[in-house]
């Protein structure tokens, strides 16, 4: 009987403690610092940089503008008006 190759153990995934980050809605570089706590959330660090990974400096209008050029193809108005229909 051919011996069976033992799996190793598999690591337990430890949990990393959450990193609070200050994000400001409009960048500071762009104002935002003068609006003081208004211009502030506070969100997950991972998160953070994964946004501004994504969307760079962008303020919240730009973005969608930018997802309405270039992933719905300009037809913003028509994707919300079938999304309303359902």
């Amino acid at each position: 009987m051919a011996k069976r190759k033992r799996e190793p153990k598999k690591k337990r995934a430890r949990k990393k403690p959450i990193v609070i980050h200050k994000h400001h809605v409009i960048p500071s570089s762009r104002g935002g610092d003068k609006l003081g706590e208004d211009d502030i959330v506070r969100i997950d660090g991972n998160l953070h940089m994964k946004y501004h990974s994504l969307f760079g400096n962008l303020n919240p209008s730009e973005i969608l503008a930018w997802l309405e050029s270039y992933f719905w193809g300009g037809k913003r108005k028509q994707l919300e008006e079938k999304m309303k229909g359902d």
